[in-house]
């Protein structure tokens, strides 16, 4: 697509064969999946580290979330190769998703704000937000299709 005309963008499609779009997944799930490692390798005496790791991960579903919907959820450093899981229903993902970034909020390790791109509890703040007013759009969208058709 790069150093071509316009005229060719009608022929660009994104597939889940794209490379663009398997990159994506994969970096989405290596975020997350690093981040399960630093939670659960962190111990209690790096408190800072699990809540860091909380927060990726929220970050790593809600950007997975937002591009293919419900996806497979995983808490756990996968270390085997399998690749044989389901996807789980998007307001499990969201539940989860907003207890971590409450307990990143409520950590007393983390910093009210950073400015050197850290994680921060403004930055969970922002990121929980975006969870509520996702689910809330939901909810919405589903309330709609449930009603019935107005005739005249």
């Amino acid at each position: 697509m790069r150093g071509q005309g316009a005229s060719v963008f009608q022929d660009y499609s994104l597939t889940a064969e794209t490379d663009e779009v398997k990159d994506y997944y994969v970096a989405c799930t290596g975020l997350i999946n690093n981040a399960n490692g630093l939670i659960n390798y962190s111990g209690e005496e790096y408190k800072r580290y699990r809540a860091e790791g909380l927060f990726l991960r929220a970050y790593g579903y809600y950007l997975m979330t937002q591009q293919f919907g419900a996806v497979p959820y995983s808490d756990t450093y996968i270390q085997s190769a399998s690749r044989d899981y389901p996807r789980t229903d998007l307001e499990t993902i969201y539940t989860n998703c907003e207890n971590d970034l409450q307990e990143v909020i409520n950590s007393s390790e983390i910093p009210e704000i950073t400015h050197d791109g850290s994680v921060n509890k403004k930055a969970a703040q922002a990121c929980s937000q975006k969870y509520i007013l996702h689910t809330a759009g939901t909810a919405t969208l589903l309330s709609l299709t449930k009603m019935p058709a107005h005739t005249p």
